[in-house]
């Protein structure tokens, strides 16, 4: 968004023998934050080679703009620090959204928080540090405690492959269903 750095860095990359400067120019695609925009990348290429198309000839600017994918890569002292800042930036702005109550859980357990006095110190520490937008409060952080202690892992494994093949949206949960025992 306009309100945030895209972190492109310029790099001489050597190519065929010469150097080129890779600036990213004005109204180019900028392969610079996301999963989605490598995905799509990589579909691309994958389908142009499946056709046997010479790409550095036939689509000049695209082979050039793909010789280099220019990146910011933030190192994090802990597990939580990065999950904190990914869920930082996943509150910012307008078409973001923030963590559903599954995200959060699943988060959790991977932070190791396997009790309600691990679960309760994260998200304390998150709520602290947090806008009031995206704090982990009310019916999500209920939802949150009861995945993680009370709803067997099997449950929990089904929900997850429902939401996968659904979406958040589009899934028969909500954060209301959820903080139901």
């Amino acid at each position: 968004s306009h309100t945030e750095p895209l972190h492109v860095v310029t790099l001489v990359v050597p190519g065929d023998g010469s150097a080129t400067d890779y600036t990213i120019p004005l109204r180019s695609i900028g392969y610079v934050k996301g999963q989605s925009r490598m995905c799509t990348l990589l579909a691309l290429w994958s389908r142009i080679m499946d056709s046997g198309i010479d790409a550095q000839a036939a689509l000049p600017k695209l082979y050039a703009s793909s010789r280099a994918i220019h990146c910011h890569h933030t190192r994090y002292d802990t597990k939580r620090d990065e999950v904190f800042a990914n869920f930082a930036a996943s509150v910012r702005g307008s078409i973001r959204k923030p963590p559903h109550t599954l995200q959060w859980a699943e988060s959790l357990k991977k932070l190791g928080a396997t009790d309600d006095t691990t679960a309760h110190a994260i998200i304390k520490a998150w709520n602290a540090r947090s806008s009031r937008a995206g704090q982990l409060v009310g019916a999500k952080s209920i939802g949150v405690y009861n995945i993680l202690s009370l709803m067997p892992s099997s449950v929990q494994e089904m929900i997850v492959r429902h939401i996968s093949e659904r979406g958040w949206e589009n899934s028969a949960l909500s954060d209301d269903v959820l903080q139901s025992k």
